[in-house]
């Protein structure tokens, strides 16, 4: 398999029941997906920047957070992505919600990120990553550098919820939790610091693929696996830091 960089014109080889014509409507033979890097994360952080700079992507840090129930079942919640680096993706939340539970009983995780782009000639279509691999919680230090990065709001928030508790007074003793410490934050009489139980993950990728769809439906995808050994199968290329990537059908 070439390097997906050069895969960009249209084969001269066409089956005869394609034109010409018909080859450039439907980008027949091209593969949009530019490459520029061969390790997955810096692909990542290149769409992801790309994302940001889409105005129809009003959250472009929105992602879905799939876990697994203790039962087996599935779990799935919108999260935020809250900080990124080589070794995955952070997010952070109230460890007393159910998907701190489901993740110290399976570690297993997944995301997906969904986000509109635009080609070189302005037209727009759509974007999916999916991620695969395993929860791992952050440190202490990252947590409380993190919550004190945190607007004001967000801190009272973190401090007077609990998260996925049952409501059973219609949220009376909460609203009076969160004004009491909105004056006391406010008038100086009392710090917010983290709480012990709120805190971050960080979702270590062992499978990522990035699809990107065409007009002709014949979409783009492209899926990277972590392996500590040499791949020699059909279809598959050695990327960069442990990473191998092959194309797949739409």
């Amino acid at each position: 398999m070439g390097s997906l960089a050069t895969e960009t014109s249209t084969s001269t080889d066409l089956p005869a029941s394609v034109s010409r014509s018909d080859a450039d409507i439907l980008k027949y033979g091209i593969l949009e997906i530019d490459l520029v890097s061969k390790n997955p994360m810096e692909l990542f952080k290149a769409w992801y920047t790309e994302a940001q700079e889409v105005p129809e992507n009003t959250y472009p840090q929105a992602l879905t957070l799939a876990t697994i129930r203790k039962d087996g079942g599935p779990s799935a919640r919108t999260v935020l992505l809250r900080g990124l680096d080589q070794d995955g993706f952070k997010m952070y939340w109230d460890h007393r919600s159910r998907k701190t539970d489901e993740i110290k009983n399976d570690a297993r995780g997944a995301l997906v990120f969904c986000w509109t782009y635009k080609d070189e000639t302005g037209t727009a279509g759509g974007r999916q990553v999916r991620i695969e691999g395993i929860l791992e919680p952050l440190t202490e230090d990252d947590n409380t550098d993190y919550f004190n990065s945190e607007p004001l709001l967000a801190k009272i928030r973190a401090t007077a919820c609990h998260q996925s508790r049952v409501v059973t007074d219609n949220r009376k003793s909460m609203l009076e939790h969160i004004n009491s410490l909105w004056h006391k934050a406010t008038s100086g009489q009392q710090e917010l610091t983290k709480p012990d139980y709120w805190g971050g993950y960080r979702l270590v990728p062992q499978m990522i693929e990035f699809y990107q769809g065409q007009r002709d439906t014949i979409n783009d995808r492209i899926r990277f696996r972590k392996t500590s050994e040499t791949v020699d199968e059909p279809g598959v290329s050695m990327g960069e830091d442990g990473w191998v990537y092959e194309k797949l059908e739409p």
